[in-house]
């Protein structure tokens, strides 16, 4: 009898242990499971739980590659935001264009910076060693939180048609990385994306690539965003933004 009760009480012992070291194994961000994305929307509203109360960094670069015509266009942007208080934050947008590009492209400035602080919000463009300063109405401006956030792309991710979820490990902590397959549309083909979630459920990074179809011909978008110094982000006003204001008062 006492061997019976001495199993008894060994096995209880291994199935807590099990249960105790199975248990941090089985945690996964909100949306996400170890068979797949279960929630894009849970996903999106942890992300933005996160972030919208707090300071970050994001770097996006988006290339657009075209054969006929040929040619290609890159827009590399970084944002600071500080959602703390009153809404403080920068973009500052580099757009490099070879080939025959639309003028969209073409035209574009080669620099532009904002500047944002509540609602007021400057901006400063540089084009061939010209640049331009002017104040712009805050309903119009690129210093939003949702775009920072790149909320509508991570949404992109609810028209997959499969998904695979992994452990990695990212700077000595585990993260999840999502690689999804995407369905094709009429004006999309054969879209692809990566995202990286850390254990709060922020994606910290995200990958797309797709074959959009313009009326000139297909085009191939590739584009990564990257999210990083979350609560050490500072936004300093920057000179040129301060002359402005000061001009105006």
């Amino acid at each position: 009898m006492r061997k019976n009760h001495l199993l008894v009480a060994v096995s209880v012992c291994l199935l807590v242990l099990a249960g105790c070291t199975a248990s941090p194994e089985s945690s996964t961000p909100p949306g996400i499971s170890e068979e797949g994305v279960t929630d894009v929307s849970a996903l999106v509203e942890a992300h933005t739980g996160v972030l919208q109360s707090t300071s970050f960094t994001v770097q996006s670069s988006r290339t657009m590659r075209s054969e006929d015509p040929e040619f290609e266009a890159t827009i590399n942007s970084t944002w600071s935001i500080d959602g703390t208080e009153t809404l403080r934050g920068s973009v500052i947008r580099n757009t490099s264009v070879t080939g025959e590009a639309p003028d969209q492209y073409l035209q574009a400035p080669d620099r532009t910076s904002t500047w944002r602080n509540g609602k007021t919000t400057v901006e400063r463009t540089e084009t061939n060693g010209n640049i331009s300063d002017r104040r712009v109405d805050f309903l119009n401006t690129s210093v939003r939180q949702n775009r920072a956030l790149h909320r509508k792309t991570i949404y992109e991710l609810s028209t997959r048609s499969n998904a695979t979820v992994e452990r990695v490990s990212r700077d000595g902590t585990e993260w999840h990385r999502v690689d999804a397959e995407l369905n094709d549309t009429t004006i999309t083909s054969n879209a692809t994306m990566t995202l990286f979630v850390d254990p709060n459920g922020t994606v910290r990074e995200v990958r797309t690539a797709k074959t959009v179809r313009y009326r000139s011909g297909p085009r191939r978008i590739i584009q990564r965003v990257q999210i990083s110094d979350i609560g050490t982000t500072t936004v300093e006003r920057p000179a040129w933004a301060a002359e402005i204001l000061n001009e105006s008062q």
